[in-house]
């Protein structure tokens, strides 16, 4: 026993020492398996967030792909129901015109007893060749 003592007051065996030697590589080695896969939970995890990012890059992508096409047909239906509006549009305007212009001939072709007697003859109580006689009051004049 000619081995100093350890100051925590332990005794060193030789074959201690002998295992120590032993256990050093075993060690050394297990801390880099463990190492090892620790390094390859992180690529698996780094890999998995990278697919995971690629999966919403590419759902967003078919998203905005499919909004566009959606938004291209709705601008299409649009502008032809915007052309069929002003077509509309402009005949209605047409048709206003012509009707203002009846309107202001009217009293020009037709007199107030013109205007009945057609009105009579369109809802055939005047027949054709028939005549309305109306009797004046003694105090107009016929002009």
């Amino acid at each position: 026993m000619s081995q100093p003592l350890r100051q925590d007051s332990e005794a060193i065996l030789p074959s201690q020492k002998q295992d120590e030697s032993n256990v050093l590589p075993f060690r050394s080695s297990y801390i880099a398996l463990a190492e090892a896969q620790v390094k390859r939970q992180q690529v698996r995890r780094l890999k998995l967030r990278v697919l995971e990012v690629l999966a919403v890059t590419a759902a967003g992508a078919i998203l905005s792909v499919i909004a566009g096409s959606a938004l291209a047909r709705s601008l299409t239906y649009q502008m032809a129901q915007q052309h069929k509006l002003e077509e509309i549009n402009a005949e209605v305007a047409h048709l206003e015109r012509q009707v203002n212009l009846l309107r202001d001939r009217l009293p020009e072709r037709f007199g107030t007893d013109e205007i009945d007697n057609a009105f009579l003859r369109k809802n055939g109580w005047l027949r054709p060749g028939q005549f309305v006689i109306r009797f004046l009051p003694d105090n107009q004049m016929i002009k």
